[in-house]
């Protein structure tokens, strides 16, 4: 893989395999996918994961400023 996007990009396939996988009775095959999930995100640049967590942390600090605001003005 040559960038984070194709890295989520492929993340994201794993996953969907892997429940389609699941759905059709198939825990092998399930098993394999989400093996395979794990390995692609273990793999993720310092960079990727440094903008993953500041997204996270924005939109949580988001909702629980507006959780604390409504819990004031409420």
């Amino acid at each position: 893989m040559t960038t984070d996007q194709e890295r989520e990009e492929y993340i994201k396939a794993c996953g969907d395999r892997m429940q389609k996988a699941y759905e059709a009775g198939n825990r092998e095959d399930a098993e394999l996918w989400l093996q395979a999930q794990n390995e692609a995100i273990k793999g993720r640049s310092a960079a990727q994961v440094a903008r993953m967590e500041a997204c996270f942390f924005v939109t949580a600090g988001e909702a629980d400023k507006q959780a604390l605001e409504g819990s004031i003005n409420g």
